[in-house]
């Protein structure tokens, strides 16, 4: 391994002297400068063919994972047209609800009642809230 490591690194530094003088080309360069690299770690290529194959097996999951969500939109959307039961998510719908209740009016009177917030603070209570902070 290391008379080919040698071989290559001699074969890598004529190219080195050909590119400086514009007669090689950047890409037989690069695959040089690749294969030196990858001979001069041998020792841990155990290492790296696991760190490569993790890489892989997260690639293919997150692809995998991606594909089963598309494939569950696809059937709810076939369900949907077909008027079949559906399974849904209620905590989606009352996160919903809680904000698009927010925007809706109160009924008439509820706002004259002492218990009544506002969905957003006023400016009325801003101020009163940083009443306190001058003091």
């Amino acid at each position: 391994m290391d008379r080919l490591y040698g071989e290559t690194t001699d074969l890598l530094l004529d190219k080195l002297a050909k590119f400086k003088e514009n007669k090689a080309s950047y890409e037989e360069l690069k695959e040089l400068f690749d294969k030196e690299e990858i001979l001069s770690e041998y020792k841990n290529w155990e290492n790296i063919e696991r760190k490569l194959r993790k890489e892989i097996f997260e690639k293919l999951n997150k692809l995998n994972t991606h594909l089963l969500k598309l494939e569950k939109k696809i059937l709810t959307y076939k369900n949907m047209n077909k008027n079949q039961e559906i399974e849904i998510n209620m905590e989606d719908i009352k996160i919903n609800s809680n904000i698009l209740c927010r925007n809706k009016e109160p009924l008439e009177g509820y706002s004259n009642s002492p218990w009544y917030l506002p969905c957003y603070p006023t400016l009325n209570m801003i101020e009163f809230l940083h009443e306190n902070e001058d003091e």
